[in-house]
């Protein structure tokens, strides 16, 4: 599903007990099939018009949802909560507290527990349509004070054959966009220097177009360059990846590689994209450009 998850608001951390998770500690808050996670249609740190995806997307309406550990209800809020206030993005919402970390749970239908501690695998809510969202799912997140961490690094392994797809380089100007095939000489002619962008998506097993994990670009020596999709955290009044802001990541939909700084004549843009199980795409784009700055 692709629609703004909206970032929960006013969570209140508490004293915790010193517990340690570990990561196989979790479960998938809507299960297994045989090693197969069904319907994960959007992973952490996609693109969303102007901020990031902060966890997971599960499509699927009236599937139970289970707790991914042992825990304790921190926070819900049901539509009827606050009947005359107009439902927030989040929609119906669930939080639940594990030692150190909070997962949530967004745009359930309903919520089978709303106070007290939870078992893993216990049944909470039920997945809907409610809140700001373009399709029945389950938005799951991980939340450690205040820093959001991508799920895939707690749950457990499930399994993903397909690396991420095609690639494809655009060059963005002020009216339009130079698009670049891999594995062809482009033929350009550039007046200054212009955001190159990175078109790449991940099919996954539902076929969708989800994000990358981790991402790697190098221009002819130039030192390489690299993004993790890790962690999420808030400074200097910004939403971070790594310290950089959303429009430091993103231009127009695709991955922002940054004004590079080409040469007269041939050049040479080398890409490694990687799904989080370790699934990997390459490609070279290959330019002559015609400089004149």
């Amino acid at each position: 599903m692709k629609q703004n998850c909206g970032f929960p608001c006013k969570v209140i951390f508490l004293c915790l007990p010193l517990l340690v998770l570990r990561a196989d500690s979790f479960r998938w808050p809507m299960g297994l099939d045989r090693g197969k996670v069904r319907g994960l249609t959007s992973t952490f740190g996609e693109e969303r018009s102007d901020h990031f995806h902060n966890g997971l997307d599960l499509a699927g309406q009236g599937k139970s949802i289970e707790a991914v550990a042992s825990g304790q209800v921190l926070f819900s809020r049901m539509a009827e909560d606050h009947p005359f206030r107009p439902i927030e993005g989040p929609g119906n919402q669930l939080l639940l507290r594990h030692a150190g970390l909070i997962s949530g749970y967004y745009h359930l239908k309903e919520i089978a527990r709303r106070a007290g501690p939870v078992q893993a695998g216990e049944r909470v809510a039920v997945s809907g349509n409610s809140g700001y969202s373009g399709g029945a799912h389950l938005h799951f997140f991980l939340l450690e004070k205040g820093t959001f961490l991508n799920p895939l690094k707690y749950l457990p392994a499930a399994e993903d054959p397909s690396p991420p797809g095609t690639a494809r380089l655009h060059i963005i100007t002020s009216a339009s966009r130079t698009t670049i095939q891999s594995g062809k000489l482009a033929r350009i002619r550039l007046t200054r220097r212009f955001p190159v962008v990175l078109e790449i998506h991940d099919a996954g097993l539902e076929q969708s177009r989800r994000g990358v994990y981790s991402l790697s670009w190098k221009l002819n020596q130039d030192p390489e360059q690299s993004l993790r999709f890790d962690q999420i955290s808030f400074s200097d009044g910004a939403w971070r990846l790594e310290g950089k802001d959303f429009h430091q990541v993103f231009l127009g939909g695709h991955y922002l590689l940054g004004e590079l700084p080409f040469q007269a004549g041939e050049n040479r843009v080398e890409i490694k994209a990687a799904d989080f199980s370790g699934n990997v795409s390459q490609a070279t784009f290959l330019l002559d450009v015609q400089k004149e700055f």
